[in-house]
């Protein structure tokens, strides 16, 4: 044996030695399969919870699937709306060019746009 695996024998000894909580608590027949002091449930308990969790999960699952389907039956429907009665793409680079203004600025502008021409605003602005 050498010196190197001596002193590395000697130092797992002296470690386990001096190790106060190193028990085999756990694995003897005493302990129970249930031992609620440790965090640990009983089959009938473990079993009901995996039900329920895969009864939700299949819930979860079934309800995105029907709302995706409903959501690309809808985008289906207003993009074929679009494409034939008016003549608009989304995938069209030159319509959905990047801009700086934002959907207010576009709404403000749309406003001013249809509001200047009307005989009142004419009037407001000659006084």
């Amino acid at each position: 044996m050498s010196k190197f695996s001596a002193l590395a024998l000697s130092a797992t000894l002296a470690l386990f030695a001096s190790c106060s909580t190193f028990t085999w608590r756990g694995q003897a027949s005493d302990s129970g399969m249930a031992d609620p002091s440790r965090g640990l449930k009983d089959m009938a308990t473990l079993s009901s919870e995996y039900e329920t969790e895969k009864f939700f999960a299949g819930i979860r699952r079934r309800m995105d699937g029907r709302s995706n389907a409903f959501s690309r039956d809808l985008d289906s429907i207003t993009a074929t709306i679009d494409r034939h009665l008016f003549n608009y793409s989304v995938d069209d680079p030159y319509v959905n060019f990047p801009t700086e203004y934002g959907p207010i600025d576009n709404t403000l502008r749309s406003a001013v746009k249809t509001v200047a021409p009307l005989p009142v605003t004419q009037d407001l602005m000659r006084r």
